[in-house]
């Protein structure tokens, strides 16, 4: 019983804070913290809209072909790792992730269509500490190290032909340790494995291209293009069966979730010292993300097809949201290349009061470029064009700060290459 609880209890703690759980308790929940520190600064809103951040193959693994179209090779870590849930008193409680892309892309494969293949991997750990077991008396039996991880493989491809079609798949391998083989042996671990798969669509429409719309002329930039593209996107995440952890006859689901989203992005590409560079991009995305699971009144469970409750209209297009479906949007600002600032929220599912976010990226891809222009020194010229470097932090605030997630704060390196081949 003591085993029982104790798994339970921890169960709940992230119940609380990561998805909605309406519908009842969950298996390893911890599947659902988004660990992009860039991304995050969005409210993670990235089923729809494209990035070509390492971490967005988490939640759409269709993301992996956007990285595939300018860049061939990337990994962002966490230079230390997140305090978890630090409005509790588990200091001890943290998470970190890291995250890698390979890709390709060409018009050789098929004639006049670019054609772009990416791989990727994110590896995920929430270290739950050193816990003590103990008896019914409160006699302390033992001691063992608690922690959950798992590990995402990834694949997508995308199509240039008109509009930009990207698709893909991923594998989860997830490991829990939970509780320990053997009471009072010191750091004997007990764990149990699952796999669960995730698959995504995204669709862009790049409508200044369709459009035709001509650049204008400006006296300090030169000619300066204007963008505008649609996107929209659709994955479900962690499809499986079920997993137990002590009792078979207590199995839970995996936190099945379809999320169905749009974005929207513009902006301006120019001329800065003879250099092209995007001079300005915002961006604006809203998702609706419905767990796939359903408590009947047995207290018997069963997956629902998708979209589950998403509605189109309602909660899709107009961001209605209530305690089945869980909304969130972002928005970002881009300054040549170099400074970014986002913010957004997600709310209802499960999340009251509602949870906002905001980041900061600062990156050298734009200064490279400029500075690139404007040396001849062949070797380092070529670094400055294919590499890039980036910081960005980002953190989850409430309107009630004692809230499980207020004051989470995440950090990330990314290092960057392009240009290979």
């Amino acid at each position: 019983m003591k085993r029982w609880l104790f798994v339970r209890l921890i169960s709940l703690v992230f119940c609380s804070s990561s998805v909605s759980f309406a519908q009842g308790s969950i298996a390893v929940p911890f599947v659902t913290i988004h660990p992009a520190p860039h991304l995050n600064g969005m409210a993670g809103a990235f089923t729809a809209l494209p990035t070509a951040d390492p971490f967005g193959q988490f939640f759409n693994p269709a993301q992996l072909a956007i990285f595939a179209r300018q860049n061939n090779f990337s990994v962002q870590f966490y230079p230390q790792k997140t305090r978890w849930l630090p409005q509790f008193t588990f200091h001890d409680f943290t998470f970190s992730s890291a995250a890698a892309a390979f890709g390709y892309s060409s018009d050789k494969i098929l004639r006049d269509v670019p054609l772009s293949i990416a791989a990727g991997f994110v590896n995920s750990r929430l270290d739950l500490g050193k816990l003590v077991w103990t008896d019914e008396a409160g006699n302390q039996l033992g001691t063992f190290h608690s922690d959950e991880t798992y590990q995402q493989f990834s694949f997508g491809m995308g199509l240039d032909w008109y509009i930009k079609f990207n698709m893909g798949f991923a594998l989860k391998n997830i490991k829990t340790n939970l509780y320990p083989a053997n009471v009072g042996t010191e750091d004997q671990k007990k764990d149990r494995s699952a796999r669960t798969i995730d698959y995504g669509f995204l669709l862009i429409i790049p409508a200044t291209d369709r459009l035709n719309v001509k650049g204008f002329s400006c006296s300090s930039l030169g000619q300066v293009q204007p963008f505008f593209d649609l996107s929209f996107g659709f994955s479900v995440l962690n499809v499986g069966d079920e997993m137990y952890y002590i009792d078979k006859d207590q199995a839970d689901p995996f936190p099945r979730t379809a999320a169905i989203g749009y974005g929207l992005s513009m902006g301006l590409d120019g001329l800065v010292w003879d250099t092209r560079l995007r001079l300005i991009k915002a961006d604006w995305s809203s998702e609706a993300r419905n767990l796939l699971v359903e408590r009947n009144t047995d207290e018997t469970w069963d997956y629902v097809a998708f979209p589950g409750k998403i509605n189109l209209k309602d909660h899709v297009l107009l961001g209605k949201y209530d305690q089945n479906i869980a909304i969130y949007q972002g928005y970002r600002f881009q300054a040549l290349e170099f400074i970014e600032y986002s913010f957004g929220y997600f709310r209802g599912g499960g999340y009251h009061p509602y949870i906002k976010t905001q980041g900061i990226q600062i990156s050298s891809t734009g200064p490279g470029k400029i500075f690139s222009a404007r040396i001849d020194h062949l070797i380092l010229k070529e670094l400055l064009n294919r590499l890039s470097v980036s910081y960005v932090w980002s953190k989850y605030s409430s309107t009630e700060t004692s809230h499980p997630l207020s004051g989470t704060e995440f950090q990330g390196f990314t290092l960057t290459l392009r240009g290979l081949f």
